[in-house]
């Protein structure tokens, strides 16, 4: 693949807004990476670790000052359909089954105008990425090191009596794992609150924190930077480069210098 060379350009002075700090604009260094991912749940921590596989150059920018976003908080279990469990176990799925199912959900839970907007050669072409590409996804980070639980969930999908449902196994739960095995990558996850954990859908047993292992576990970051506390003050201008990406907080700032 090749390299991007994005440039970002590191400060370290601040002016305080009240509760909001902006940038000084006295650059002081340029970080170059091959590609800025913005968000740190897991969506963005998968992408990193795989990016940085084949040997790009990635930086990580998340404006919370712990990473797994949504995911962290959730059982952070994976829709996946025919995934490598369910033919391990000898559970029958397909991907045209797989894509009436999703068809059938989208024709019963949105309405006319929504369903037309769902349809075209640009969806049908996502589904069949997600449905093509996916398990092998799943694939990907288990031979990375990421863990799931020994036997598919026996979850149903959400609507089991529709064509191309299956009555469980295209659920997937990452295994429970002792958080401490992070060593010191253990000071990125959220800090103990008074909310209550959210129970699994079979046993009840402690959530599992599934998004920041999902990268770590992989051990495959090597010189990958993660810049946490990093916000992004602008907007997309094109589909190449976003522009005025700042970072603020104290560590620093960052600005988006562009992409050659």
């Amino acid at each position: 693949m090749p390299s991007l060379d994005q440039e970002m350009t590191c400060a370290t002075g601040h002016q305080d807004f009240g509760h909001h700090q902006a940038p000084n604009h006295q650059r002081t260094s340029v970080i170059k990476c091959d590609i800025l991912i913005i968000g740190a749940g897991a969506a963005g921590l998968a992408a990193a670790a795989a990016a940085h596989d084949p040997g790009l150059r990635v930086i990580l920018a998340e404006k919370e000052d712990h990473v797994g976003g949504t995911t962290f908080r959730s059982g952070g279990c994976m829709w996946m359909p025919d995934n490598f469990l369910m033919k391990e176990t000898g559970i029958q799925d397909n991907k045209e089954q797989a894509a009436r199912y999703i068809n059938a959900v989208t024709k019963l839970t949105c309405s006319s105008l929504e369903e037309q907007a769902f349809h075209g050669r640009l969806r049908d072409e996502r589904l069949d990425a997600f449905l093509t590409q996916g398990p092998e996804m799943m694939r990907y980070f288990r031979d990375q090191g990421f863990r799931w639980m020994a036997k598919p969930s026996q979850f149903p999908d959400y609507h089991p009596h529709i064509e191309g449902a299956v009555h469980h196994g295209r659920t997937l739960d990452p295994a429970v794992f002792d958080a401490a095995s992070l060593g010191h990558y253990q000071k990125f996850l959220p800090k103990p609150d008074s909310a209550p954990v959210i129970p699994r859908f079979e046993d009840f047993r402690v959530l599992t924190r599934a998004a920041f292992l999902r990268a770590v576990s992989c051990r495959s970051f090597g010189s990958s930077k993660g810049n946490v506390e990093a916000c992004v003050d602008g907007s997309i201008a094109d589909r190449s480069a976003p522009q005025g990406v700042q970072r603020t907080r104290q560590c620093g700032n960052l600005d988006w210098m562009g992409a050659e």
